[in-house]
């Protein structure tokens, strides 16, 4: 499965209440004050449901997490490591 810039622009407009227009996909999520800690956890079981990967501890930074294009390259990377295993 892969998870889309799409799914994840509505998640996060329907679930965590961001309006998505008002950002690219660059824009620091965290970092930025759009999204707080405390939706970081919801935000990683729907990435972990979506794109049907297990995200590890270690995985959870702002490298990884912290922008639209972030996540789905995390996700993406993460995909790939699943399916060649």
């Amino acid at each position: 499965m892969r998870l889309s810039k799409e799914e994840l622009q509505k998640y996060i407009e329907s679930e965590l209440f961001v309006d998505v227009n008002e950002f690219t996909d660059e824009t620091l999520l965290f970092s930025g004050g759009l999204i707080d800690s405390f939706a970081l956890v919801s935000l990683m079981s729907f990435i972990e449901k979506q794109a049907g990967i297990v995200i590890s501890p270690s995985d959870v930074n702002l490298h990884n997490f912290d922008s639209i294009s972030r996540i789905v390259a995390y996700a993406d990377k993460m995909t790939e490591r699943e399916r060649a295993k």
